[in-house]
């Protein structure tokens, strides 16, 4: 196998749901939910298998502040990435996103496997936010969760650099020179450089820019490694599925994926007006600082005067090597440069190995099991390494026993000082609980990891039926997403809200489990209150442009209160059982049928 893994019991993410709703419908085989704000209606037309729960998250505020508003481009050529209601999406199509979340599955055609994983890849764009694109790997039929981080440039977290700004031009052709010295968000005065010659003429798509045009707007970003926060917001993460030479040849491949060991990278956008600038006929010179302490993975001593770096570009989620750099010595410290020929992120990077032999880890718990999200974290880049879904565990939501344990990581990149990092809930990677400290890979150490007790995890049960004629049926195949919301009474000040959504898990197929999800955290007081609900699903609308809809209700998780749902015209009945701390939530309005893919067959609750 080509991924590194976490291996053990794993808390239990099975499968997403396909939307088993038809409201105000159609007695056919594609059931119908109306949208109140389109005129029409969304259909359900498939099951899906290996769903994907995706968040987009602010890499500086964590699950503080929403990303109001995205745009989201699916890039997936052979067409197997569906809603989580099993509707296709064209590659390369846009779907706008608000509330930050998301959900998606693989089409039942879609051929996965251990040594051949299902490759797509998502780029995210969102006003004031740095472009991002995730590539996500799927080897099982089972479910993922995948946060995807954004920077805001006005507030990036430390060891970035962004600017924006414009460009005068006459004819699309620039009128003066430019650079561009962004600093360093932390506080070091080390600045990033970026030369734009006068002279240098601009087109989009290969033609010329309108006359009427006499400006560009730029941004640029640029990330020092060495901070976590930062690190995490590396383009499409260390593992490259996708990668060529100069000519074309393949360095990297799903199947055959490789390390990247980062010394930094930029990205830079070019617009005119909305429209994206394609070419440019100058090169435009970079000069990017490499860090004192930054350690060279060829000589595993700092980088020094004279080294050479891989330079390498991205185009939709591909790596391509395009030349090297020189490490040189001048104003400040250790710089690189390169010339920039086309507008995506460039990357001083090294091809870095996996271990072939697995490495443990070991951690004593003196109280409850719990489970919590964890990661292996570069300790010289600060790179958090995504887990890939091969072996037991399937995201980086891991199942902690009392007392005494251990995780084994598989095909973790080579020779590499690591810590291993737990945090106190399975959201993200917030609020630090336990770490390991430093270790070598593929040297094989036991490394320890020392949990402190924090008590009992406190959980809450969230169950969903829909009801027909009398009879209740699971929800299944799709995430739910809730957050704190005191000030919401119901599901339109939800929408008002600007709280990130939490991952609440996935709903279970299982006949025990059916149509539930449970949600986990350390605080007392975390589920107590008015809580704001969302399950996401897509919808066809204007030509067959695929749009956003989602049912979003308001609750109380503390009582046995009514639920304020959105869109209008969904009922949900609510039913709190305090002593097993369960809340039921069966949708009965409008419902005249039942998806015959949602459970695969439908599952109906005694």
């Amino acid at each position: 196998m080509s991924h590194f893994i976490f291996s053990s019991r794993r808390y239990s993410i099975v499968s997403f749901l396909v939307i088993v709703l038809a409201l105000s419908g159609l007695n056919t085989g594609c059931k119908k939910l109306p949208n109140t704000e389109e005129g029409n209606s969304i259909e359900l037309t498939q099951a899906i298998k290996a769903p994907v729960g995706i968040a987009f998250i602010d890499a500086n505020r964590f699950l503080d502040a929403q990303i109001p508003k995205l745009k989201v481009t699916i890039i997936d050529p052979n067409s197997m990435v569906l809603t989580s209601n099993g509707l296709p999406i064209a590659s390369n199509s846009v779907i706008e996103i608000e509330g930050g979340v998301m959900s998606l599955g693989l089409s039942p055609r879609a051929n996965i496997s251990d040594t051949l994983p299902y490759r797509f890849t998502i780029m995210a764009e969102a006003e004031g936010y740095v472009s991002n694109f995730q590539n996500i790997l799927i080897s099982k039929d089972e479910a993922q969760y995948v946060p995807v981080y954004l920077a805001k440039v006005d507030d990036l977290p430390a060891g970035m650099a962004a600017a924006n700004g414009t460009l005068p031009i006459s004819q699309s052709t620039t009128t003066e020179d430019l650079l561009i010295t962004p600093e360093i968000s932390n506080g070091v005065s080390r600045l990033i450089s970026v030369s734009i010659l006068k002279g240098t003429t601009f087109t989009s798509k290969k033609e010329r820019l309108p006359d009427n045009i006499d400006k560009l707007s730029y941004q640029i970003s640029f990330v020092a490694p060495g901070n976590v926060a930062s690190g995490r917001t590396f383009p499409g993460g260390p593992l490259v599925t996708d990668a060529v030479d100069q000519i074309g040849q393949v360095l990297a491949s799903p199947g055959s994926p490789f390390y990247f060991a980062t010394a930094g990278w930029v990205t830079m956008e070019i617009k005119a007006g909305d429209e994206l600038v394609s070419d440019f006929d100058k090169p435009i010179t970079v000069a990017l600082p490499i860090g004192d302490t930054l350690i060279n993975p060829l000589t595993n001593a700092p980088y020094q005067k004279g080294d050479t770096i891989n330079v390498w570009s991205s185009n939709k989620g591909i790596w391509k090597l395009e030349n090297t750099s020189i490490v040189e010595k001048g104003d400040g410290g250790l710089w690189a440069k390169f010339k920039m020929t086309h507008l995506s992120t460039w990357n001083l990077d090294f091809k870095q190995n996996q271990c072939l032999n697995d490495i443990t880890v070991n951690y004593s718990n003196p109280g409850p099991a719990f489970s919590a999200y964890s990661e292996l974290i570069n300790g010289n880049t600060g790179i958090a390494y995504g887990v890939t879904n091969l072996g037991d565990v399937d995201d980086n939501i891991l199942s902690y026993v009392s007392d005494e344990g251990s995780f084994t990581i598989a095909n973790a990149p080579g020779n590499t000082d690591v810590e291993f990092r737990m945090y106190n809930s399975q959201d993200g990677p917030v609020n630090l609980r336990a770490q390991s400290g430093i270790f070598t890979t593929c040297s094989n150490p036991a490394s320890v990891m020392n949990i402190p007790s924090a008590g009992t995890q406190q959980t809450t049960k969230l169950v969903f039926y829909v009801t027909l004629n009398n009879v209740d049926y699971a929800l299944c195949q799709n995430a739910v997403w809730y957050k704190s919301c005191p000030g919401c009474p119901n599901a339109a000040s939800c929408l008002a809200n600007t709280n990130a959504y939490n991952f609440g898990g996935v709903l279970s197929p299982g006949n025990t489990t059916a149509g539930s999800v449970t949600l986990r955290k350390f605080s007392s007081t975390d589920f107590v209150g008015p809580h704001c609900i969302r399950l996401w699903y897509g919808q066809t609308a204007n030509g067959n442009k695929l749009i956003q809809q989602a049912i979003d209700f308001s609750v109380n998780l503390s009582a046995s209160d009514p639920v304020s749902a959105i869109p209008a015209g969904v009922t949900i009945v609510h039913d709190y059982d305090e002593v097993t701390d369960t809340h039921t939530f069966r949708i009965t309005a409008g419902v005249t049928g039942i998806d015959a893919g949602s459970c695969n067959p439908p599952i109906p609750v005694p």
